[in-house]
């Protein structure tokens, strides 16, 4: 990454491809990175139904060996349990467009730069919606996502109330897009964030964001307790 690129490291969701905080992250990563290429291998493959039945026994399996237990899952429980690292690493681990251990995630990489959150992001076919385009939802995730970031940098950020999405041409699979996102304005409680998003030189899509800052005291008490309750 060029020197000129500023890693994400403090605001609250943020994300920034940064080492994991423990071995059991890296743990983590390791099989959302290999769930991810199971995925889209399937997605792309052209086995026969016996073989895909006997795919499905084998994953089956290996789910039946996993233990669950879903109090103890979650930003909360993991903030509130310690050993987990700070509330950017765990955000960083598990959020469902950046995070590194969660295998839905594509991930974004996500910088600042020139004063905007940047980021880049590849869908492959899992992402599909028109044939051979990325489904039209993900590009939406990708906006919420790095205008939610952008709009961190203020002293009280916010969470999303409304976003606008216009495409302008579809986005094509398996190639990188980069998308950009910063804070046009503030009014009072409202803060409003614009996005584009492009493939190589050719704007794609854009964006406009309404986020609106928390009651005053309540985004503290979310860091302190690692509890959202209705605070927005």
């Amino acid at each position: 990454m060029s020197s000129d690129r500023e890693h994400i490291a403090d605001p609250f969701l943020t994300s920034s491809p940064a080492e994991p905080a423990n071995a059991w992250w890296r743990a983590r990563r390791q099989v959302a990175d290999a769930t991810r290429e199971l995925i889209q291998r399937f997605t792309e493959s052209r086995a026969d139904a016996r073989q895909l039945e006997a795919l499905a026994e084998r994953i089956r399996g290996l789910t039946a060996g996993l233990s669950s237990d879903r109090e103890t899952m979650g930003f909360s429980a993991f903030a509130n349990e310690g050993g987990h690292g700070d509330n950017d690493q765990i955000v960083n681990e598990i959020n469902p467009v950046i995070g590194h251990a969660n295998p839905i995630a594509p991930p974004l990489e996500v910088w600042f730069e020139d004063g905007k959150c940047k980021s880049t992001v590849c869908f492959p076919y899992q992402y599909e919606g028109p044939p051979n385009y990325v489904h039209g939802g993900c590009i939406a995730a990708v906006f919420d996502q790095l205008c939610g970031v952008a709009q961190t940098r203020e002293k009280v950020p916010g969470v999303t109330g409304t976003l606008s999405v216009r495409y302008m041409a579809p986005v094509p699979l398996n190639e990188t897009l980069t998308a950009l996102a910063y804070v046009d304005r503030m009014e009072g409680r409202k803060i409003f964030v614009k996005g584009e998003m492009y493939c190589d030189d050719r704007q794609v899509a854009s964006c406009e964001a309404l986020f609106i800052r928390w009651k005053e005291g309540a985004y503290e008490d979310i860091e302190g307790n690692s509890r959202f309750g209705d605070k927005a």
